[in-house]
């Protein structure tokens, strides 16, 4: 019988799938290339254009056709990838570079806030994060959340506070349909300490977790939103500036 939830065949996480990230990539003819073990992983223009450039990346190739940008710096540390957003591609892009040889994951994007405590520019690292989208149950039994790296995110943290980056710590909820937050849920997930809404983090920690490797997810707030009002969305700069220099951090961890 056909589950009413994703994944429509609960049992599928016990078996194993017809072919992974790394028979595609052996397929492609010419295609295969190592990668760094860190990856970072941004979805706007602007902020990996920031990072690129402050951290002097060379732009790569990526195996095959897409529509990514992908850089890496000169001693093989880390690679940079600029992706759309959403979940899906996020996860298939992670099995793909993992393949390759990544095997710390990080995102740096842009959030909107539903609590009060969190507010335009501010940088959010995420501790874990509620599971409205439909890729993570594809990799995990279900749970209510997906949870980052303990380490990587702690030291991260750290080092982001030794630099003088102040940060927020806390719950982001990851949904699949950004025009379709509705009070209801606000209300709910800001009464549950749940400080942001993004769509990507859950999968991320999802399909790291099931392959046995690292992630952690930092955002800078970009919009707010409440019962009343929001805020309309904004390219966070000071914010952007904050992630160039967590990336830089993250290349040495």
């Amino acid at each position: 019988m056909l589950s009413r939830s994703v994944p429509k065949t609960p049992e599928k996480v016990h078996h194993e799938p017809k072919f992974t990230a790394t028979d595609l990539l052996r397929a492609d003819s010419g295609g295969w290339h190592n990668l760094p073990q860190r990856a970072i992983i941004v979805y706007s223009k602007h902020l990996y254009q920031i990072i690129s450039e402050k951290l002097g990346l060379l732009p790569i190739d990526y195996p095959y056709d897409g529509f990514f940008d992908q850089c890496k710096d000169e001693r093989d540390r880390m690679s940079l990838v600029r992706l759309y957003p959403g979940a899906p591609l996020t996860a298939a892009t992670v099995e793909e570079m993992a393949a390759l040889g990544a095997r710390k994951f990080l995102i740096l994007g842009t959030a909107g806030s539903i609590s009060g405590k969190a507010h335009f520019n501010d940088i959010v690292f995420c501790t874990r994060a509620l599971r409205d989208e439909g890729t993570s149950y594809h990799y995990l039994k279900p749970s209510v959340f997906a949870y980052p790296s303990g380490d990587l995110t702690a030291n991260l943290h750290k080092k982001s506070l030794e630099s003088g980056i102040k940060a927020l710590r806390g719950p982001s909820w990851t949904t699949d349909a950004p025009y379709m937050e509705t009070v209801l849920e606000i209300k709910e997930y800001r009464r549950r300490g749940i400080l942001t809404v993004e769509m990507e983090a859950s999968a991320l920690f999802a399909v790291t977790r099931s392959k046995g490797l690292e992630a952690a997810a930092i955002f800078s707030v970009s919009d707010e939103l409440n019962e009343e009002n929001w805020t309309g969305m904004k390219r966070p700069l000071e914010g952007f500036e904050k992630l160039s220099t967590i990336a830089e951090l993250f290349q040495d961890l």
